[in-house]
């Protein structure tokens, strides 16, 4: 003879799917880890596809799925099947996880700008004026002591030359 539970006639027996997801949750619930991990592995992939759907970033999306999973582990004493079950359960926290990315300000990336061209000098430019400022300074320093001092007084120290008026010229 067959060993069977009784039940209550007319009673709605459970999907033998549902019976599991409640069995798994209970088992989560008292920290059960590979209880969560076979959880995880059954929607996470309908969790991630859905928010990368919604959001069109999949960084984002890998996100919203760990969000969502984080809260299944918090909440998962408290959890009572209802409607769709754990999966209709699970799609509503990511949905309303990703409807609150969506709503936060979003910050701007320069993604989308074309690259700006480097200022700084090339490489051959600055040999080019270093070879230009060492051949400056050798020709300063062969000059006379006066033609020198007027030179860097005049161009580098920045002093206006000024220059006797012709008047004074004696005749």
């Amino acid at each position: 003879m067959l060993n069977r539970s009784i039940e209550p006639e007319g009673a709605p027996t459970p999907a033998a799917g549902e019976e599991d997801e409640r069995a798994l949750m209970a088992r989560v619930g008292m920290g059960d880890a590979r209880a969560f991990e076979r959880i995880v592995a059954r929607h996470m992939p309908m969790l991630h596809a859905l928010a990368w759907r919604m959001l069109g970033d999949a960084s984002e999306a890998e996100d919203v799925v760990q969000e969502s999973l984080v809260k299944l582990w918090v909440n998962a004493k408290g959890w009572q099947p209802s409607g769709g079950g754990l999966g209709a359960w699970l799609r509503r926290i990511a949905t309303n996880a990703c409807l609150d990315r969506l709503r936060r300000p979003r910050a701007r990336s320069d993604e989308g700008l074309p690259e700006r061209a480097d200022d700084a000098p090339l490489a051959d430019s600055l040999i080019d004026a270093g070879r230009r400022r060492d051949a400056v300074q050798a020709a300063i320093l062969s000059l006379p002591d006066r033609q020198r001092a007027a030179i860097v007084l005049t161009y580098h120290e920045g002093f206006p030359m000024r220059r006797r008026p012709r008047c004074w010229v004696s005749a």
